[in-house]
């Protein structure tokens, strides 16, 4: 039975439910709409869920459409006695071997208290838009999901520098700041995760060069990955400021480096420039100008 009509067949009656319960990948991806509000993408093997504006708690309609070409032919029902927590667990049981791997809120008038309700203790990862200025909202989300393993800031700055702290020197698999996330230099050696991606930040070519020399020095040895993006090259086309009081060894573009990335792909550069740390840890600094990036890789050999 396609996925898409185990769902429709689920809502029928209580004994059809356990009937159509699925396990294994996806064959296919689609999306289940609860009311105006919960949109849950299913794509192979996780689920997305993304909460929209004017969050409604009562009774709410389901949709069911697949992911092809848009969301087209969708199949619309509603059923009275049904509240949005309720659908939102129905469906979830229905594939109890996927795990809620991106959780995004774009409202902040969401009722925090109602979160146990929906079962999100297998969130792997967090996001927070830039139309959440909420800070404390987003503060309280964040100290709910403590266990998630990747979060994306692109809201603004919390009020609080204490929360921005907090926050920077969990220890996460990855971490994504935006712009509208802005730290200053000092905070930015508090991070401490394993990746991240830090996007258009006050930083100079004398930061990036700090950044590298304490790193050498032994700082953050759990960190594999830390990418720079900028609106433009400006200043950072001064290499010899990033460079200076480095070791460094510039390799051929036949020399190869591998390392593992956020996803767990083995990936293969080609050149760079190679330092290593005071333990002799190998990392790779790449300048993509085209891209307006800094790429600082830590190399598994």
């Amino acid at each position: 039975m396609p996925d898409i009509e185990r769902v429709i067949f689920s809502f029928c009656s209580k004994r059809m439910k356990p009937m159509t319960v699925s396990r294994g990948v996806r064959p296919f991806n689609f999306l289940v709409t609860i009311g105006k509000n919960c949109e849950v993408f299913y794509l192979r093997t996780q689920r997305h869920v993304i909460w929209n504006l004017n969050y409604y708690t009562g009774e709410e309609g389901v949709r069911v459409g697949p992911l092809m070409n848009g969301r087209e032919k969708p199949i619309i029902w509603d059923q009275p006695g049904w509240s949005m927590a309720e659908r939102f667990n129905h469906v979830c049981d229905l594939f109890p071997d996927l795990k809620t791997d991106y959780l995004s809120f774009y409202s902040d008038r969401f009722d925090l208290n109602l979160l146990p309700l929906f079962r999100f203790l297998d969130v792997y990862e967090l996001s927070l838009p830039g139309i959440m200025k909420n800070s404390s909202f987003n503060v309280e989300l964040l100290n709910y999901f403590k266990k998630v393993d990747k979060i994306v800031l692109d809201c603004p700055r919390f009020d609080s520098n204490t929360q921005v702290a907090s926050i920077l020197t969990r220890y996460l698999h990855t971490l994504s700041i935006t712009i509208n996330f802005d730290i200053n230099f000092e905070e930015l050696l508090l991070i401490n995760s394993r990746y991240v991606y830090l996007a258009n930040q006050d930083l100079t070519a004398k930061h990036i060069n700090m950044f590298l020399k304490i790193w050498m020095r032994g700082s953050n040895p759990q960190l594999r990955s830390f990418i720079f993006f900028f609106d433009g090259w400006t200043e950072l086309e001064d290499l010899d400021c990033i460079l200076t009081g480095k070791n460094f060894q510039i390799l051929p573009d036949t020399k190869e480096s591998q390392y593992v990335d956020s996803d767990g792909h083995i990936v293969t550069i080609h050149g760079g420039l190679e330092i290593r740390n005071k333990d002799g840890i190998r990392a790779i600094v790449e300048f993509k100008k085209d891209d307006s990036e800094i790429e600082f890789i830590v190399i598994d050999d």
